[in-house]
């Protein structure tokens, strides 16, 4: 399994060309020497850099927030049956998150 940088995650922009993805507990402190975990380059064919930067920069909650959801959506499973709920939708749902996280994870190439 490979490991990401622990989150939460910041973005700042470091120069008239790039925004750099860090933790949020180095920018915090200003130690950013040797902490990039990304950049985003400032390009005028790139419409949207400093969105690109914000996308990146909350992966880790967006993950957290995903395996949350999938650990919600499969306990509930039984409690949306009873309610009329179409399983095989909520299956196709569930095991498209779970690709996404298994790819996260290392555990597949997506």
């Amino acid at each position: 399994m490979n490991a990401h940088t622990p989150g939460t995650w910041s973005y700042y922009q470091n120069t008239e060309s790039t925004y750099l993805i860090v933790p949020t507990k180095a920018l915090e402190r200003l130690e950013l020497e040797g902490v990039e975990i990304g950049e985003v380059f400032i390009r005028k064919n790139i419409k949207s850099p400093e969105a690109n930067a914000r996308l990146i920069s909350a992966a880790p909650e967006m993950y957290s927030a995903l395996v949350f959801a999938v650990e919600i959506m499969s306990a509930s499973a039984q409690f949306l049956a009873e309610r009329g709920f179409d399983m095989k939708d909520a299956e196709t749902v569930i095991d498209t998150m779970n690709s996404l996280i298994d790819y996260v994870d290392g555990l597949n190439e997506g």
